[in-house]
C-alpha cells in the first residue's frame, strides 16, 4: 500500500479521505484516530441521516411519497454502501489494531457494532 500521509493532531477532512480511499484494501497499515472520525462522522451525515430521512417518510406515507420514486434513492444508497463496505472494515480494524484491540477482541467488537446497526 502507499504510505498514509496522516500525522497526528494534523489530519484535516481531505487528508482523512485521500487515506481511506488509498487504504481501499489495507487491513495491515495504520490510521488516526482524527482521520477514523473525519471519515465515519461523514458518512453518517451523507449516507445515513438522509436514508433514515426517506425511511421515515416511507412508513408515514405508506410507500407513496409524493413526486419522487423513493425506491430508486434506496437503490442508489444501496450501491454506494456496497461501494464503501471495503474501505470502512479495513479502516475500522486498522483502528481497532492501533487501540490496541487484535484477535478476539476485535470480533468481540466487530460483532457487537454490526448488532447495533441492526437494530
Amino acid at each position: 500500500m502507499r504510505e498514509i500521509q496522516e500525522v497526528p493532531g494534523k489530519v484535516t477532512i481531505k487528508t482523512a479521505f485521500r487515506d481511506y480511499f488509498k487504504g481501499y484494501f489495507d487491513f495491515m497499515g495504520r490510521s488516526t484516530r482524527a482521520g477514523y472520525w473525519w471519515v465515519m462522522g461523514i458518512i453518517i451525515l451523507i449516507l445515513y441521516i438522509p436514508l433514515f430521512i426517506l425511511l421515515g417518510q416511507l412508513l408515514i406515507t405508506k410507500g407513496h411519497v409524493a413526486g419522487i420514486n423513493p425506491w430508486i434513492y434506496l437503490g442508489i444508497f444501496a450501491i454506494i454502501a456496497v461501494g464503501i463496505f471495503i474501505p470502512t472494515l479495513a479502516l475500522s480494524i486498522r483502528r481497532y489494531r492501533d487501540a490496541g484491540l487484535n484477535g478476539r477482541g476485535r470480533r468481540y467488537l466487530m460483532g457487537f457494532k454490526w448488532t447495533c446497526i441492526q437494530l
